[in-house]
């Protein structure tokens, strides 16, 4: 009696072990052609195209000094600016914007948002003691986003205003 129990368990154990081996055959799924897989994945799809997303009502407008409304061309990112002068301003929106002044020939970058950082927090320390009249020597990386140029600045100098000087004498 114990015999045909033992030959079964045999069999489940052998089974088993073709199975886990990988000897053991496979279902294999019938076969399909290249056309049919396209007729189903042409089934399955929605009949009516997915709407349009649109933005929310609330979300903030791009402010009216951006590259697009101002015809600045934007600078690559990852330029890096050294010893560029220009007063730190706010923006419509709120940020803090560096104005550079004009260069020999009458040319200015546009204004690039300042990106917060110890630097930033620096200036603005000297903005709070000294005015928006204050003009810095900046250098920094320029980033761009939605558009925009950025600077993440580096370095910063005060510019002294011509009455500041005083002689030792």
């Amino acid at each position: 009696m114990a015999r045909p129990t033992l030959i079964a368990c045999a069999l489940i154990l052998l089974t088993s072990v073709a199975w886990l081996m990988g000897t053991a055959p496979a279902a294999q799924p019938p076969a399909e052609t290249p056309e049919q897989i396209i007729k189903d994945l042409e089934r399955a799809r929605p009949a009516t195209p997915a709407p349009a997303v649109t933005p929310p009502a609330n979300q903030p407008q791009a402010p009216a000094d951006t590259p697009a409304t101002t015809g600045t061309k934007l600078l690559r990112e990852g330029t890096f600016l050294t010893a560029r002068r220009g007063r730190v301003a706010r923006g419509a929106t709120g940020e803090l914007l560096f104005t550079f002044d004009a260069d020999a020939q009458g040319r200015s970058d546009g204004p690039m948002v300042l990106l917060p950082c110890m630097n930033l927090a620096g200036m603005e320390k000297i903005l709070d003691r000294a005015g928006e009249s204050v003009t810095f020597t900046l250098s920094g990386q320029v980033f761009v986003y939605k558009g925009r140029n950025y600077i993440l600045p580096t370095l910063y100098q005060v510019n002294r205003r011509g009455g500041d000087v005083n002689t030792a004498q």
